[in-house]
C-alpha cells in the first residue's frame, strides 16, 4: 500500500480538504547520486601505482637480449599503471604476449575483456580464450587478494566505497537543498499538532514507506503532504554536517589501509591520524612505506611477469627514500 493511502486510512480525510498555505513548494527533489567514493578511490590508488613511472628496468647479464629487454620496457613505460589499476579494479590483467619471431610488429598488448571468453575451472582458476586468435599466447596477471580470495580488492571495499558515496551524496543533497528539512503537520483549528493513534500494523506499515520514500539520499522525498490543512515548519539540518569530516576519514583510512598507501598521504588525513607514525618524522616515515609498498607490488607482478617470460632484468626506483634523513635515490646504484 502506497504511503498516501497509508496516510488517507489513518486520517480518515478526502484528499480535496488539502490546503497549502505557502504559495510555493519545491518537487525538485531528484538530485540523484554522484559517484564520489570513485574520486577518493582512484586518488588513493593512483598515489601507489602511478610510481611506476618512477621504475627504470634494466637488462641482467650479457647473455641477456637487450631488444627484447626494450620491448618489455617499453611496454611498462606505456601501460603500467593501467595493469596494476586493472589488478586492483578487477583482481587480474590479460597480457597478449609479442610473437616469437616478430614480436617488433606484434608487440604486448593488454586485452579489453571484450577480446576473450573466461572459463571458471575450479575455486579462483580460471581459463583465458582469445576470441580472435585463439592461438595467441597471453599472460595472466593476478592480484594477491584475487589469489586468496576470488574478488578484486575494490570489490572487496565495495562496502566501504558504497559508505562513503552515501555519506557525501547526502552531505550534496543537504547542500543543495540549502540544509533544510521541511515538516508539515495537520493542525486543529488552534494551530494545535493533531493527535493520532497509530496500530500496531499502521506503525510499521508507515515505517517501511518512509524509509523508502524518504530521508537525506538520492531521490528520496523531503516533504510529506497529508490530506488536509497542514502547517509548514523549516528545520536546520546545517549540524547534521558536523561529523562529516570524521567519518569520511574513516573510509578513506579503511581503503588505504587496504591498498597499503600510508594515511598521511592523504590530502583530507592529518598526518597525525596515520598508524605508527610520530616524532616529527610523519612525512619522511610515509614516504618510506608507499615506497616499500610498491616495490613489493613491483616484484609481485611486473618482475614476476619478466621472470615468467625469461627476461632478466633488475630494476631502480627514482626518488625512492634511502635512509632515515629523507635522503633520495636519484638512480645512481
Amino acid at each position: 500500500m502506497k504511503i498516501i493511502d497509508q496516510l488517507r486510512r489513518v486520517f480518515n480525510r478526502n484528499p480535496k480538504n488539502l490546503i497549502l498555505r505557502d504559495s510555493y513548494i519545491s518537487n525538485d527533489l531528484n538530485i540523484g547520486c554522484l559517484k564520489f567514493a570513485e574520486v577518493c578511490y582512484y586518488n588513493i590508488l593512483h598515489i601507489l601505482t602511478s610510481l611506476i613511472d618512477d621504475v627504470d628496468l634494466k637488462k641482467v647479464g650479457k647473455k641477456t637480449d637487450a631488444l627484447e629487454v626494450a620491448y618489455f620496457k617499453r611496454f611498462i613505460s606505456l601501460d603500467g599503471q593501467f595493469i596494476l589499476d586493472q589488478l586492483y579494479d578487477q583482481g587480474y590483467s590479460v597480457i597478449k604476449l609479442p610473437t616469437r619471431n616478430s614480436p617488433l610488429t606484434s608487440g604486448y598488448h593488454v586485452m579489453n575483456r571484450n577480446e576473450y571468453n573466461i572459463t571458471t575451472t575450479e575455486g579462483t582458476n580460471f581459463k583465458i580464450t582469445p576470441i580472435n586468435c585463439k592461438d595467441d599466447e597471453i599472460y595472466v596477471l593476478k592480484s594477491d587478494t584475487f589469489r586468496e580470495l576470488g574478488i578484486s580488492d575494490k570489490q572487496l571495499l565495495y562496502p566501504i566505497l558504497k559508505y562513503i558515496d552515501n555519506l557525501l551524496n547526502s552531505s550534496n543533497t543537504l547542500t543543495e537543498r540549502l540544509g533544510t528539512l521541511i515538516v508539515a503537520s495537520p493542525k486543529n483549528l488552534n494551530n494545535a499538532p493533531t493527535s493520532i493513534v497509530l496500530t500496531e500494523e499502521d506503525k510499521n506499515e508507515l515505517e517501511e514507506e518512509m524509509s523508502k520514500q524518504y530521508g537525506s539520499l538520492r531521490n528520496q522525498k523531503q516533504i510529506l503532504l497529508l490530506p488536509r490543512e497542514m502547517s509548514f515548519e523549516n528545520i536546520n539540518l546545517s549540524g547534521v554536517d558536523q561529523k562529516l569530516e570524521e567519518k569520511l576519514k574513516i573510509g578513506l583510512e579503511i581503503i588505504a589501509d587496504r591498498l597499503k598507501v600510508p594515511a598521511n598521504k592523504i590530502a583530507v588525513i592529518d598526518a597525525s591520524s596515520s598508524k605508527a607514525l610520530s616524532n616529527g618524522s610523519e612525512l619522511i616515515a610515509g614516504d618510506s612505506m608507499l615506497y616499500k609498498s610498491f616495490e613489493r607490488l613491483l616484484n609481485h607482478t611486473i618482475i614476476r611477469m619478466a621472470d615468467y617470460l625469461g627476461i632478466k632484468i633488475d630494476y631502480t626506483i627514482y626518488n625512492k627514500p634511502i635512509n632515515n634523513t629523507g635522503e633520495l635515490d636519484n638512480g645512481q646504484n
